[in-house]
């Protein structure tokens, strides 16, 4: 399973950490994690696991709470 925050640069060729990564759904309803290549700028979408889906909810919900 790829780590979050990661997906393959198509220019670069290889799997890569994005920046400004954060979660979209498609018309269809199915996840979608985006951002660009830290090197080359580029953008970067990759389908997100369900589990995937429940780290960003429980990460979203940590950095909403004060305490």
């Amino acid at each position: 399973m790829a780590d979050i925050g990661t997906g393959y640069c198509i220019k670069c060729k290889i799997v890569r950490k994005m920046t400004g990564a954060h979660m979209e759904r498609y018309k269809n309803g199915a996840p979608v994690e985006k951002g660009k290549c830290v090197m080359c700028g580029t953008n970067i979408s990759r389908m997100m696991s369900k589990e995937h889906v429940v780290i960003y909810e429980m990460k979203g919900s940590e950095e909403g709470d004060p305490t």
